[in-house]
């Protein structure tokens, strides 16, 4: 493509820190509607055509840009996004997504009012009482009809950039529409990657898929940094490394092994012998418990010559991480797994136990209460500040399929959570930091 050919970009440059989930879109900054002062605007001279290329997630259906000329207005939503490579999971809605628009105006020259301008406008409802659930990262509009190949260099860009997968039948380009990555049969689920394209702009040194709300599978190169260009590792141009899964549960064979697998592809070769970082949330795990050591097998897909190494994941930074350097195997991919190593007398069956891991966390980060699996009843939760002043309180079920209750404290403090019903009357202490 060509660079003048892009005539609107729009990527949030905010206050990173600004956010608590940074890893919405997969470690890059964006904009609440609510929040946002003054809705986006842009004129353009003679437009005729346009492609059109967003990154937003919401909760509804809501228009979220208008492109007009003399002759008519495009209204784009999630029901007016029209790209056959885009794909939508079954609520696609409240799932960060990436939506592409082609248009044209009618054959022929398109003459204008010499007292009207083509514009761009995005535009969101502030009086809609769920307008906070809404955010917008990128926009791209191009003075084109991109073709198919055009396309798939900005959505091969977009997609990597935030961790949106496209549909399994797709393929990942280059920004000169070298084919990178298609996923195979049986691992073509969350396809995430880490990579490098100086033609796209692309740097991207550490993801988490967006449809990956639960185990947050995340690998970043040397580091996990709040956000991505906060990772300081270097990364050579066009080099990439692809992984997806096969979809399967998050609980345990009777090897201790996860259903859930990996397969991670380096392109080229580039990634050998790098230091990479794997980061899980193994609460999500069913059968594990915060006295269990929890594994990351690394096996080559030429096992014959490469036995699997295993590498434990340490509370890290407010987070489960292990580190491995990608070993310089002969076969096309890695084969990643996750094993569990359990502790003597830790059965959560047999415990009676209630536990709060982690006691130290960061502001707006996760923490959790672990509960006897064999107990089953409802629970008073009552939270206070250290002054003794009472937060908030909820009701909160727990049972044998779900037996671990998350919560998240925005502000740093020192606080207590009170745990009551007519069988337990417990109280935890946990403290929550800045940084």
């Amino acid at each position: 493509m060509k660079d003048n050919q892009l005539k609107y970009y729009f990527s949030s440059k905010g206050q990173l820190s600004a956010h608590e989930d940074n890893d919405r879109f997969n470690f890059h900054p964006y904009v609440r509607y609510a929040k946002m002062a003054d809705d986006l605007f842009a004129e353009f001279k003679d437009l005729k055509k346009f492609s059109y290329f967003s990154v937003n997630q919401n909760c509804q259906d809501q228009v979220i840009s208008n492109i007009s000329t003399e002759r008519l207005t495009v209204s784009i939503s999630d029901l007016t996004a029209v790209s056959s490579d885009i794909d939508y999971f079954p609520n696609p809605s409240c799932h960060p997504k990436l939506q592409t628009y082609i248009e044209h105006f009618g054959e022929g020259n398109v003459t204008f009012n010499n007292d009207f301008k083509p514009y761009f406008l995005t535009e969101f409802d502030h009086s809609n009482r769920n307008a906070d659930d809404g955010f917008i990262a990128e926009i791209l509009i191009y003075d084109d009809m991109l073709n198919s190949k055009q396309r798939k260099v900005v959505e091969s860009y977009l997609a990597i950039k935030y961790g949106i997968s496209l549909v399994d039948t797709a393929t990942y380009v280059n920004s000169s529409n070298e084919v990178l990555f298609k996923a195979t049969q049986d691992y073509k689920y969350r396809v995430t990657a880490i990579g490098r394209d100086d033609g796209t702009g692309l740097y991207q040194k550490q993801s988490k898929n967006t449809q990956d709300t639960d185990l947050k599978f995340t690998i970043g190169l040397g580091e996990i940094a709040s956000w991505n260009e906060y990772n300081n590792t270097f990364l050579e141009d066009r080099h990439f490394l692809f992984w997806a899964d096969n979809d399967l549960d998050l609980k345990f064979d009777e090897e201790s092994v996860v259903l859930r697998r990996w397969r991670l592809k380096s392109i080229n070769h580039s990634f050998h012998n790098s230091k990479l970082v794997v980061s899980i949330d193994p609460s999500v795990l069913r059968g594990w418990t915060i006295d269990d050591h929890i594994w990351l097998g690394v096996k080559g897909n030429d096992s014959e010559e490469n036995s699997d190494a295993l590498h434990e994941f340490k509370w890290v930074n407010g987070r489960y991480e292990c580190y491995f350097n990608f070993p310089d195997v002969k076969g096309e991919y890695l084969e990643l797994y996750l094993k569990m190593d359990r502790k003597v007398n830790s059965d959560p069956f047999i415990s009676n136990e209630i536990k709060l891991f982690p006691n130290l966390q960061l502001a707006g980060q996760e923490i959790s209460v672990f509960f006897p699996k064999r107990f089953s009843n409802t629970i008073l939760a009552s939270f206070y500040k250290e002054d003794g002043t009472q937060e908030r309180k909820e009701r909160i079920s727990v049972n044998e399929d779900n037996y671990i209750y998350h919560f998240k404290t925005l502000s740093p403090g020192v606080y207590t959570v009170h745990l009551k019903n007519n069988e337990i009357d417990k109280t935890l202490r946990y403290i929550v930091t800045s940084n």
